[in-house]
């Protein structure tokens, strides 16, 4: 689910996975793992969260609701 929603937000902001976590200083293998179901450290998750404006929790799939709960 994680790799999955990841590939949605990068494709609504037309850019390549790859290119994004580039950007945010992640390194591109992750891909791999992450494809087979491994999750991201907390760090990696909170870059993501934060370039995307999106709750962990949406990233991880735990909830359909990308809003962040303040």
């Amino acid at each position: 689910m994680f790799y999955e929603r990841l590939k949605i937000l990068a494709k609504a902001r037309n850019k390549k996975l790859t290119t994004i976590l580039k950007e945010l200083g992640i390194h591109t293998s992750y891909t791999g793992v992450w494809k087979k179901g491994t999750l991201p450290n907390i760090n990696v998750l909170i870059k993501l969260q934060k370039y995307f404006n999106v709750s962990i929790d949406y990233l991880l799939g735990l909830t359909d609701n990308p809003e962040i709960n303040k």
